[in-house]
């Protein structure tokens, strides 16, 4: 039994946002009680500077970091490179804005195996099972595209456990009461 998180299901509506109801302040105040971890996830696929409203992005690079909420610390790493299959060679703009060479996903698994592989890591954390976590991401776009695209890209089910995350540009916004800027990369 998990003696380090007893949520009761009052605090469930507010789970996907842990700082809902919170005063501003020091983190280091914020109750733990939401999730035992976090798992931070920012993914790198594959571009074009110009990218078509029918390009399907496929991810590159597949790292995450897991949080223990309550000590406040990274606990673990998780970081493997995915091959393409619909556009194996990456293209210059991709190369130089992930910093991610041709060789290095050229050498790498495919996505199905890196899926695997990150469940078997999950699985040995005991995430979902003892111990409660959520999904961090920087927007929507990481489990919301280009999770979703892979999935269909590589013809596995969309994992149960990426149904749901904390977005923390919106969770930042909404503490903070500030307007996300998006990010234009001006070309040369």
């Amino acid at each position: 039994m998990n003696t380090r998180n007893n949520l009761s299901s009052s605090k469930m509506n507010h789970a996907i946002n842990p700082f809902f109801d919170l005063p501003r302040g020091n983190p280091s105040f914020y109750p733990s009680y939401f999730f035992d971890y976090l798992v931070v996830i920012d993914f790198e696929a594959t571009c074009e500077l110009q990218n078509s409203d029918d390009y399907e992005h496929e991810i590159i690079q597949f790292p995450a970091i897991l949080v223990d909420v309550a000590r406040q610390q990274v606990v673990d790493e998780f970081n493997y490179y995915c091959k393409p299959s619909k556009q194996p060679v990456l293209s210059n703009f991709c190369t130089q804005l992930t910093g991610i060479a041709q060789e290095t996903v050229d050498n790498s698994s495919e996505f199905p195996e890196v899926l695997k592989a990150f469940n078997k890591w999950l699985r040995k954390h005991q995430l979902g099972t003892t111990y409660t976590f959520s999904f961090v991401v920087d927007g929507s776009c990481d489990m919301g595209k280009f999770l979703h695209t892979q999935c269909l890209i590589s013809q596995v089910k969309y994992p149960y456990y990426a149904h749901h995350w904390i977005n923390i540009r919106h969770t930042y916004s909404n503490l903070y009461k500030v307007k996300w800027v998006s990010i234009q990369i001006a070309s040369h």
